[in-house]
């Protein structure tokens, strides 16, 4: 996952375990006796802070020099709030030294409790410097040993070059996941083939997110891209688990987590990170085709959801059968939970659902288990999936509860918190996501059988393929799956039949009336038999009583059958046109 140096503007921070972010620096135009240039770096804070405050953790002597350095009006106080995802622009004064732009008084931080160099250099400076340059720049031989109270200078990148003739700011530039070269040209008033040139890269395609990218103002070095990092060291993302809605023999239940790819990546190599052992599980987490190739690739920045199943034990959900990962060269535990994991577990949790007393010791070819976070519990009575979700920055509560169908209170509740103002950047955030109602009973091997909106599954050993949509009114809908039994105690899939009878195949309609249809439920299975049952479901809008349907409705069970026939199809195409957007926007 390494990335290339860029200066046009833009270091993009990828893979911030390996990747130089310095600047090339030929020294051809500094050298007489005031051999060095101002330069400017993109500063992000992981949450919200006073502009006092980054005055005083990059030791910017003059207050004034800041606001000049934004634009800010000469009488602004050093007390107004900058917002998490605002960038600050740091000035900073440079000097060439072999080829590369060196900070000229380079800020230090004093190393506290539970710091890690890459914690240091992804969180608390917003990824503008790598942890190995901290390490080399202050002679420390093994970076997985600093010690409280430690004073570390930050090697900031900067350089004093000008660009095809022209004197230029040069700008570190954080890439944000899915920019490309010439939208950062666009946005800093330059061209793609100067920002190319300037950063070392052959082609556009070379872009990588979180590589610190050097820019000009006028041809400034810019990181584009930053990941904030607000509380992952610090912050537990378990979701509380009752258990109180799983106390059958099968305790178990569905849950998903959103992961996103720190780099363009197939679906294939993400289903082999998290282990899914099912290919089909993962398309139908997502609502994919299921003619969907493992091949397909998936952009930086696009979710995909990641099915799981759950277990609750002492009050909290915990995964049932977690991913392991295998340690590599130069991984680091908050490495591996921020990136590789996306954030949706923290190293310390890690560390001790490994038993590893020393978060900075671990050793290649060590196995790690992930302990994503997952819930069974009701919410408010209501069978729901409980999704794990990573807050982004500038998100608020209300947005998220809009975004997937639930509401600010529900929010607040399921994650503890007593306001919407405490929602942070990274925070991983327990969404519950309205399930379907079924007719499965708890004696089945698959109760409780959670389908999220948009969503399928497999099940009785991959012989049924149940769907949730709210266009059927969240009734879940099963049907054979066509497909062979996953378990070897059955050569073939029975035959799915309702009411004793060979005519009435599981999901077909049986009765109908204006508002109401009866039809064939799957409801459940054991290790030798699938259940059926016959349901009945509304077919009106909510709230229209069968009295008050149109007239012209015809009621026949021809008509009926078709009508199911008709919702199924603009289902179908629903999941078609999902797809072929999907496989556009590649």
């Amino acid at each position: 996952m390494g990335s290339p140096k860029v200066l046009v503007g833009v270091l993009l921070f990828i893979t911030l375990a390996t990747t130089s972010a310095a600047f090339t620096c030929a020294n051809t135009n500094t050298t007489t006796k005031n051999s060095t240039c101002r330069s400017l770096v993109g500063y992000v804070s992981p949450n919200t802070t006073l502009l006092s405050s980054i005055q005083s953790l990059f030791q910017i002597k003059r207050f004034q020099d800041l606001l000049g350095a934004n634009g800010f009006n000469a009488s602004m106080s050093p007390n107004p709030t900058i917002q998490a995802t605002q960038t600050i622009k740091i000035p900073i004064t440079c000097r060439c030294e072999n080829g590369t732009g060196v900070i000229d008084r380079p800020p230090e931080y004093k190393v506290i409790k539970n710091d890690g160099l890459y914690h240091i250099a992804a969180e608390i400076f917003s990824r503008l410097v790598t942890f190995p340059e901290i390490a080399k720049f202050n002679n420390i031989p093994n970076p997985d040993y600093i010690t409280v109270g430690q004073v570390l200078r930050i090697p900031l990148p900067c350089s004093c070059d000008e660009v095809d003739g022209v004197k230029v700011v040069h700008y570190a530039h954080v890439v944000q996941p899915g920019s490309s070269v010439d939208q950062i040209a666009t946005e800093f008033g330059t061209t793609t083939p100067i920002l190319l040139k300037l950063n070392g890269m052959t082609n556009a395609t070379d872009l990588q997110a979180y590589q610190v990218l050097d820019r000009e103002m006028g041809y400034a070095k810019v990181l584009v891209g930053v990941l904030l990092f607000i509380t992952l060291a610090t912050t537990s993302t378990a979701f509380t688990c009752t258990n109180t809605n799983t106390t059958t023999k099968n305790s178990t239940c569905r849950s998903l987590v959103g992961y996103v790819s720190p780099n363009t990546t197939l679906l294939s190599s993400i289903q082999s990170l998290f282990q899914i052992k099912r290919f089909h599980d993962l398309l139908g987490a997502n609502g994919f085709n299921a003619s969907t190739s493992p091949n397909s690739t998936i952009q930086a920045t696009q979710m995909i959801k990641i099915p799981i199943t759950c277990r609750c034990e002492n009050g909290t959900g915990v995964i049932d059968r977690p991913p392991e990962y295998k340690v590599i060269k130069d991984d680091w535990l908050y490495h591996i939970a921020a990136e590789i994991f996306s954030r949706l577990v923290t190293f310390q949790e890690i560390a001790e659902f490994n038993n590893i007393p020393d978060a900075n010791k671990i050793t290649v070819g060590q196995v790690l288990r992930i302990p994503l976070p997952c819930s069974c519990d009701e919410v408010d009575s209501d069978k729901v999936v409980h999704y794990a979700h990573v807050v982004q920055p500038g998100s608020s509560v209300d947005q998220i509860a809009t975004e997937f169908g639930t509401t600010t209170p529900i929010l607040l509740n399921l994650n503890g918190m007593t306001n919407a103002t405490d929602l942070q950047a990274y925070q991983v955030l327990d969404v519950p996501l309205k399930a379907c109602t079924s007719s499965v009973n708890s004696s089945s091997l698959d109760y409780p059988l959670l389908v999220a909106n948009g969503t399928y599954v497999y099940t009785a050993n991959d012989c049924v393929n149940c769907k949730c949509s709210s266009l059927n009114n969240y009734i879940l809908q099963c049907e054979a799956s066509g497909l062979k039994p996953s378990s070897k105690t059955w050569s073939t899939c029975p035959a799915v039949h309702c009411n004793g009878t060979s005519s009435l195949y599981l999901g077909n309609v049986t009765t109908s009336t204006k508002c109401n249809q009866t039809f064939c439920a799957y409801s459940g299975f054991t290790n030798k038999n699938i259940f059926t049952t016959l349901a009945t479901e509304s077919t009106c809008p909510a709230g229209l009583s069968p009295a008050a349907a149109p007239s012209g409705i015809p009621t026949s069970h021809a008509f009926k059958i078709g009508l199911q026939g008709l919702r199924w199809s603009f289902h179908f195409f629903s999941i078609q046109l999902i797809f072929l957007c999907f496989h556009l926007s590649q």
